[in-house]
């Protein structure tokens, strides 16, 4: 969803700098964006949908139409397997409680590594793993992407594989269990 806490532009953004800063990457990489717009009638959200679509065509002029890949269906099935066969997933969130994709990217990808904002709720449980970025620091997003082309893939898999226990350690038994111990204390 392109909503301002998903911090969507400023992906953009960084991809670009990366591109001026490491050309060597420049037709060598594709930067694919599942992007559904939401909420468009709350002003925020269209502002944020405009910065996202601004920073986009900017980086398409710069460096070609196949830079950047848009895809604007909801088509989880096919969601599902880019994550599975990406080799970089960035998740930029300002907040976020869980973020789902990127426990779904480290559950689906034994070779991918995650660019994972700090403030997304899955950051705890997979840091071990992730690459973990401050959001609103594009160069550090520039440095973790550069870090993330270029790693070898004993330790992409290695990192990949300590993802993929951590989802697997924490199911939906034990969130469940977690919600109800904090409504029980909140009585």
């Amino acid at each position: 969803r392109v909503d301002p806490i998903k911090n969507v532009p400023t992906g953009f953004i960084a991809f670009e700098r990366l591109l001026e800063a490491h050309p060597e990457w420049v037709g060598r990489v594709q930067f694919l964006a599942r992007l559904l717009p939401t909420r468009m009638s709350v002003p925020e959200y269209a502002a944020e949908w405009e910065a996202t679509a601004r920073a986009i065509e900017r980086v398409r002029r710069r460096f070609g139409d196949s830079s950047i890949e848009v895809c604007q269906t909801p088509d989880r099935g096919q969601a599902l397997a880019e994550l599975a066969s990406a080799d970089v997933t960035l998740v930029n969130s300002l907040a976020d409680g869980m973020n789902l994709v990127a426990k779904e990217a480290a559950a689906l990808n034994r070779e991918g590594v995650l660019v994972l904002s700090r403030r997304a709720g899955a950051s705890a449980e997979l840091q071990e793993g992730a690459l973990e970025i401050d959001p609103e620091s594009v160069d550090a997003t520039v440095n973790a992407l550069q870090q993330a082309l270029t790693m070898p893939l004993g330790e992409r898999r290695l990192r990949a594989g300590a993802m993929r226990r951590a989802v697997h350690r924490w199911t939906g038994r034990d969130w469940f269990a977690a919600l109800r111990a904090d409504l029980d204390a909140a009585r």
